[in-house]
């Protein structure tokens, strides 16, 4: 990758000398380049397993997409993060300690500055499960809200009447005109013990929960309904159902509404992308409380 951008660069100058003036999308050539480079080249500082897990950290946030909340224009509540929920997210992205880090877990384990502590909350059993509840209901009513702008159906805990025995309940049913999905929405941490052999390659915790969803419900679809997973990372990496769904609806605004694709793609992925930020922040607020007491991040 870096050999390309470096040929991408080679070329740009010697387009530059040529014309005798910067070329375009100059910038993003060279912030792409800077970006590889810190990606290849961690930080002496760290060691092996903190760089595999900062490696696996960078490698998420840098995904297409995840960095739509830095770019959300705050002009409604669904694009719009609080002061607090920012710095939050800021401090995810860069693996910024909490102050509320330096105590201990409930579970026992003693907190430190390294990478995997610094999301020790959002990964412990002993506080997550409960946590993590509040960041799932923000993005099953962020698809919820566009899928209302997109002129949607959207029926919430959907379960299959003709089989009592079926314990089994997705998120979301979309329903429209040509469209029919079933969808279970989810969020994964990338910073797992299976994924770090993995390390570098964008997506593979939320491409995992997708395949792993698709297999739960794969027989759940019924009446031209197809099952699309709804996954992303805690960072904002997301799997490719992600964008299946959205295009999908961008598709059925435009046919509703004359909605230009384009803008709903963009007001979509950063509805998203704030959604999870702000649900992050809530998660990690219920498990430090629950962990130390302390809920200042």
């Amino acid at each position: 990758m870096l050999d390309i951008l470096r040929d991408s660069f080679t070329a740009f100058l010697t387009d530059m000398q040529q014309s005798g003036a910067a070329p375009a999308h100059f910038q993003r050539i060279l912030t792409a380049i800077t970006e590889a480079y810190r990606l290849a080249n961690p930080p002496e500082s760290l060691s092996d397993d903190e760089n595999t897990r900062d490696r696996v950290r960078r490698t998420s946030a840098g995904a297409t997409h995840a960095s739509a909340w830095l770019l959300a224009l705050p002009d409604s509540p669904a694009t719009t993060l609080t002061d607090h929920e920012y710095k939050t997210a800021v401090r995810l992205r860069l693996n910024i300690a909490s102050p509320s880090q330096r105590k201990a877990c409930a579970c026992g384990h003693a907190l430190d500055q390294s990478v995997a502590d610094t999301h020790h909350f959002l990964l412990c059993n002993s506080v997550r499960n409960t946590s993590l509840f509040a960041r799932h209901q923000r993005m099953v009513r962020c698809v919820q809200r566009l899928a209302s702008a997109a002129g949607v159906t959207c029926a919430l805990n959907v379960r299959d009447y003709n089989a009592v025995s079926d314990a089994r309940q997705p998120d979301i049913e979309l329903t429209g005109v040509n469209l029919r999905i079933i969808s279970d929405i989810s969020v994964t941490h990338p910073i797992q013990s299976r994924f770090l052999g993995a390390a570098g390659q964008p997506s593979i915790a939320a491409a995992d929960m997708e395949e792993r969803k698709a297999r739960k419900y794969k027989d759940f679809a019924r009446d031209g309904y197809v099952v699309i997973p709804f996954v992303s990372e805690t960072y904002g990496a997301c799997a490719e159902g992600v964008g299946d769904i959205l295009r999908a609806l961008a598709t059925h605004a435009f046919d509703s509404f004359g909605t230009v694709p384009a803008d709903f793609m963009q007001h979509a992925w950063a509805a998203v992308s704030v959604a999870l930020q702000s649900g992050n922040t809530q998660a990690l607020r219920n498990a430090i409380n629950k962990a130390t007491g302390n809920v200042s991040l």
